[in-house]
Parts: structure tokens; C-alpha cells; sequence
């Protein structure tokens, strides 16, 4: 006598779940003989992990990524959890004058504002860059966002000289640069 039993497929959240007889997608509700090999795979949505999968209320192991049930003869419930996957922490250092200041709060892939600082009479703050020698254009501007994109980063205030008359002097390259992106006057 073929005993027939209802698979029972929860749908959960932040997740899906697949099972197939072979090659064939078997639906909740489906009946199927006793004996009839499932291989039932969850798979978490985007941003998420898997977390578990429980098989008429116990919980089951998967063996790359799958679960082989043997349906049984009586009705059989399938349910998977999944949980969402937490980003690093993330830390900004900004150097600037010597000093460094560290944001933190955040996670990687985090957008944060970049601040500007206050210039004084001898040098006149133009920007942020990653690269930490002296004469170089800076990448970012203050207000600009600016994304983690790992777990730890630097980026380094860049000044132009002030001349007389409060004019920024700097190098061909600072002052075109400065000039280009209306970062303060270069004459």
C-alpha cells in the first residue's frame, strides 16, 4: 500500500526555500509517497545568513548548503531561519596638523560627511586624501560622502600655503588642482 503524506513548506523571512524530487521543484502542499528522496536547500535573501532548518520541529544539519530528507510516512513540516548579516565596525582616522581623529559608529559600507577644518593665517585646508605625502591634490573635498569601504581607514588633511594678501600659494599641481574645483584663489 502506497502511504501518501503532505509536505508542508513555511515560507520565511529574509529567505527561500527550495526543495526538488530529481530535477522537479516540489511545492508545499504536494503529497508524496513515503520513502521519496527531497533535497531541500535554503538560501537567504541579500544581506542576510542562513541560520537554521528544521524538519518536522527538529532542527537538521546541511551538508553543502543541503539537506537530504527521506519523507516519512506522515505529514512533514519544513521551515528555515535566517539572520541578517552584520557588518564590521568601521573607523575613519582623519590626520590633520600632526593630530588624528578617529569616527567611529559606524559599519563598513557606512557613508559618512567628510568635515572640513578651520584654516589659519599660514596654510589654508583644501581637502582630504588617502595618500599620506605632503604635495599631493586631495581626492575629496569637505561635505563630500565618502563610503567605508573596510574596516579601517586613513585620510589625510591637504593645505595649500597662504601668501600675502591671504592668496594660496602651493605647487603647479595643488594650485591647478585647487583652481579647477574652486578651492580658494591660487594667484
Amino acid at each position: 500500500m502506497d502511504v501518501k503524506s503532505t509536505l508542508t513548506i513555511e515560507t520565511p523571512q529574509n529567505g527561500s526555500i527550495s526543495v526538488k524530487n530529481g530535477t522537479t521543484e516540489v511545492t508545499s502542499g504536494t503529497q508524496l509517497s513515503a520513502g521519496t528522496s527531497l533535497v531541500v536547500t535554503p538560501t537567504p535573501a541579500s544581506g542576510y545568513l542562513f541560520e537554521s532548518l528544521t524538519v518536522g520541529g527538529e532542527a537538521v544539519e546541511l551538508i553543502d548548503g543541503s539537506y537530504t530528507l527521506t519523507m516519512p510516512a506522515a505529514n512533514v513540516t519544513i521551515a528555515a531561519t535566517f539572520k541578517e548579516n552584520e557588518k564590521p565596525a568601521a573607523t575613519l582616522t582623519l590626520s590633520k596638523n600632526g593630530e588624528t581623529e578617529d569616527i567611529t559608529g559606524h559599519k563598513q559600507g557606512d557613508v559618512v560627511t567628510l568635515p572640513s577644518i578651520t584654516s589659519d593665517c599660514v596654510k589654508e585646508f583644501v581637502g582630504w586624501s588617502a595618500n599620506p605625502t605632503c604635495d599631493v591634490a586631495p581626492e575629496y573635498k569637505a561635505g563630500d560622502s565618502y563610503t567605508l569601504a573596510s574596516t579601517t581607514q586613513t585620510l589625510y588633511a591637504v593645505y595649500a600655503t597662504v601668501g600675502t594678501g591671504g592668496d594660496a600659494t602651493a605647487s603647479v599641481n595643488m594650485a591647478t588642482y585647487a583652481s579647477a574645483n574652486g578651492w580658494g584663489s591660487t594667484s
